[in-house]
């Protein structure tokens, strides 16, 4: 098979992905058919087959950003006052961030609208450091926080080989990050 024949394949891996949610056992089903073709002595089909598995398989490294209307991602580049539930905390010395899993915002009225999505929340404890009197913030998976802060994407620096930190959160579900310079707003 030509060159063209598995670039076709390939794009219609990729083109039938877009369609179906991805499946690891959509993707493993022609690359384990493979060596049966490799086999036997019909070895044209071998090549567009792997083609059109890369392409199947490589499909999910696409970043898609949520369309839902709901999702906090939607909602990224003002103030917002969010409520919802700590997934996971990640301690550190100067500060710590955390994700939660947002349930309602604070509307222009004062009620609460649902939204969803995760959101990484970085908190700077050097102040509440400096100051001994101070109560300390714990917070531990499952408690549930209300705070109000500034929604923003993540974003790379722009440095040649740095780290995908944009890929590692939304593989993670996170779309939005939060800076809280005191502790102390958070409720």
């Amino acid at each position: 098979m030509t060159l063209a024949g598995g670039l076709c394949a390939y794009i219609a891996g990729i083109a039938l992905a877009a369609g179906l949610n991805f499946s690891w056992p959509l993707a493993a089903a022609p690359a384990v058919a493979l060596p049966f073709f490799l086999i036997r002595a019909t070895r044209r089909f071998a090549f567009p087959l792997l083609c059109f598995t890369l392409g199947l398989a490589l499909y999910h490294l696409e970043m898609r950003e949520p369309s839902d209307p709901a999702h906090v991602a939607q909602r990224t580049g003002s103030m917002r006052i969010l409520r919802g539930t700590v997934t996971r905390v990640f301690p550190a010395p100067n500060r710590f961030f955390f994700d939660m899993e947002t349930e309602a915002e604070m509307g222009e009225q004062g009620k609460y609208c649902p939204v969803h999505g995760q959101v990484r929340v970085y908190v700077d404890t050097q102040r509440q450091n400096a100051v001994s009197n101070a109560p300390r913030i714990s917070l531990a998976p499952g408690d549930r926080v209300q705070l109000r802060a500034r929604l923003r994407r993540p974003e790379l620096f722009g440095t040649p080989g740095e780290f995908q930190r944009v890929r590692h959160l939304a593989i993670q579900n996170i779309r939005a990050l939060a800076y809280l310079a005191d502790p102390q707003t958070l409720v």
